[in-house]
């Protein structure tokens, strides 16, 4: 993303999530939405206090789950492919926002979560902070873009048993175990 792209993103998502910000969440537009869910309280919290990081925040979840749908199978849940889509979309704000507010923002999206599942996006957006996000320009990079790199990084945290997922039994969840490479299109 270009510095000019990023400038008229973050003015026109200033303007619109401040005329937004007071409205419930039933009246706020879909793009408010991360990951298909509609925004938790804390979330809400955020997009009031940081309304020009809020459209960003969404964008970033976009394009995790374009780089999911690029490596893996399916979109699954509780999954490897939501290992890495986790763990992608908390570097990517990292990247573009910096650690704490990565945190803030990854946390405060769990809000609803419970148990296990909760336990999985916490570790699994911890690994995402992790990630080594600097990106400079080299002729390594392959015209591979910033968010290509981070991508390819995050895929190798989940291959390598990084991140967690669930070990599921008979169609029950039963426990976290670490990832793998289960699901990945060849």
């Amino acid at each position: 993303m270009t510095r000019i792209t990023k400038s008229v993103l973050i003015i026109t998502a200033t303007v619109i999530f401040t005329a937004f910000s007071y409205l419930p969440v039933e009246a706020a537009p879909k793009y408010y939405s991360y990951f298909g869910q509609e925004p938790t309280p804390k979330e809400r919290e955020l997009m009031k206090k940081y309304p020009s990081d809020a459209a960003l925040v969404a964008t970033l979840s976009k394009t995790a789950t374009k780089y999911t749908l690029k490596y893996y199978k399916y979109n699954g849940e509780d999954d490897n492919s939501d290992a890495f889509r986790h763990c992608l979309w908390s570097a990517l704000i990292k990247k573009n926002l910096g650690k704490k507010k990565a945190a803030k923002w990854t946390t405060a999206h769990e809000q609803k979560s419970k148990g296990l599942a909760r336990k999985m996006d916490l570790y699994n957006n911890k690994i995402g902070r992790s990630v080594n996000t600097r990106i400079y320009k080299t002729k390594k990079r392959n015209g591979k873009s910033a968010n290509e790199i981070i991508a390819e990084r995050v895929k190798k945290k989940v291959e390598s048993g990084k991140c967690r997922r669930f070990y599921v039994k008979d169609r029950v969840l039963k426990k976290l175990v670490k990832t793998n490479k289960s699901g990945l299109k060849r």
